[in-house]
């Protein structure tokens, strides 16, 4: 969670820094194949926004404050094995259900917009103060 009364420091600055570069690298690919293929499905990506917004929202109630306990509560060992488990799951959902492609890439092109959006604006923020 970010405490938003604390003074910025040189090393949360540079780990924002870090969070949009990698944020420019993950939209890159999504963008450049709907581009190529120019098959942008812009519902979707309202779509992406919308699910990204309400997650966040669910991430500050009391819910969302009991999972990121449980969460740091289970150690590294037990956060990598959830992350793969999850992996699994949207890479089997994927090719089980086999949804339109150019939707998909929306979708994620959507959240991750919005996500490096958050970001760029907090290192500007972070910059101007």
């Amino acid at each position: 969670m970010v405490d938003w009364s604390v003074p910025a420091d040189e090393a949360s600055t540079r780990r924002l820094l870090y969070d949009v570069v990698l944020g420019f690298l993950v939209v890159l690919s999504p963008t450049a194949w709907l581009i190529g293929e120019q098959t942008v499905v812009y519902p979707w990506i309202g779509y992406g926004m919308g699910t990204t917004l309400v997650a966040y929202a669910v991430s500050r109630t009391a819910i969302g404050h009991t999972a990121e306990t449980w969460f740091t509560r289970i150690g590294t060992e037990g956060r990598f094995l959830c992350i793969i488990a999850a992996v699994i799951c949207i890479w089997g959902g994927i090719w089980t259900i086999e949804p339109h492609i150019p939707s998909l890439m929306s979708f994620v092109c959507g959240s991750s917009i919005l996500l490096l959006g958050a970001s760029v604006f907090r290192l500007c923020n972070r910059i101007l103060a």
